[in-house]
């Protein structure tokens, strides 16, 4: 990531990557800072319990070390019920939800909390993310940005029937859009598609060659164009492929966010991909990520 945002009450910047290091300043709670280097993201450390790497960021006039524990995206994804080791301090929290009267996914603030739940395994108590609402979310969002609370279309419960999200392998187009005035479309379309090939492993039947791209093909014209590679946003586990989990504007502006879903043999990976952080020359931009990691 470019930048990230302080999710602590406040965060030292040290001189150096270690905790004993010099503080050059003490970065309030929601500041932003630029990355400057991130290669230590491999080298774990821990503090207060905390596992994470230092990040080498500026802020201001100062260049230095911050932990990455302690520092989040704009837009954070979560999901209820998880286990979360910290709780980000931020302004503001989201839901979207299926709204069952106006049979629409609906985006709503909300409050939440940690509960402590006993382990099934070990009895150890872990925290778990809580919210005020009677029903589960479909996923949460923490963030400083206020969201307008609004309809959200119906992607989620129009492809429910697999858990992970809508399947993409080589040779799926699926289409991107969020608005639906009955039966018509009534928002810009794009095209989430995947190419690749398998081959004979010693392991069996492997996936090599993964790509995924986001297209265009509105109107006037409606002429196929390739608009981003993915793959730099989706990272490397690309043991099943990918999962569209989601589609809707959250962001407000206009045009789709979504969310994808990788899995490897021990973890599966969210990713937020939001239009609003996008560059010249790109639809979507990958914000946050969350994990689940397999228990064996």
């Amino acid at each position: 990531m470019d930048e990230y945002m302080v999710i602590s009450s406040a965060l030292n910047l040290r001189e150096n990557p270690d905790i004993k290091s010099k503080s050059l300043i003490q970065i309030p709670n929601g500041a932003i800072v630029q990355t400057v280097d991130n290669q230590n993201e491999w080298h774990d450390d821990q503090i207060d319990e905390l596992y994470g790497h230092w990040i080498k960021v500026r802020y201001k006039q100062f260049t230095g070390y911050a932990f990455s524990a302690y520092l989040g995206a704009k837009y954070m994804l979560y999901f209820e019920n998880a286990h979360i080791h910290y709780m980000p301090k931020v302004k503001y929290w989201y839901g979207v939800y299926y709204d069952t009267q106006q049979k629409q996914e609906v985006i709503r603030k909300i409050k939440t909390r940690l509960s402590e739940v006993p382990y099934e395994e070990s009895g150890e108590k872990k925290q778990f993310l809580s919210t005020d609402q009677k029903n589960k979310s479909l996923f949460l969002i923490a963030t400083n940005e206020l969201i307008s609370e609004k309809n959200m279309g119906v992607f989620k419960f129009r492809n429910k029937s697999e858990d992970s999200g809508v399947s993409l392998l080589p040779g799926k187009d699926l289409w991107l859009y969020f608005k639906v005035n009955g039966s018509n479309v009534d928002s810009e379309t794009y095209h989430l598609f995947a190419t690749g090939a398998y081959s004979m492993s010693e392991y069996g039947l492997r996936l090599y060659d993964f790509e995924l791209y986001v297209a265009d093909n509105n109107p006037p014209d409606s002429r196929f164009t390739v608009i981003q590679n993915l793959n730099k946003d989706i990272g490397g586990n690309y043991f099943e492929g990918a999962y569209l989990f989601y589609c809707g504007d959250i962001d407000g502006d206009g045009k789709p966010d979504i969310i994808l879903n990788t899995c490897s043999n021990s973890h599966c990976t969210y990713i937020l991909l939001l239009s609003s952080s996008a560059k010249p020359g790109e639809l979507l931009r990958a914000v946050s990520t969350y994990t689940f990691y397999d228990d064996c």
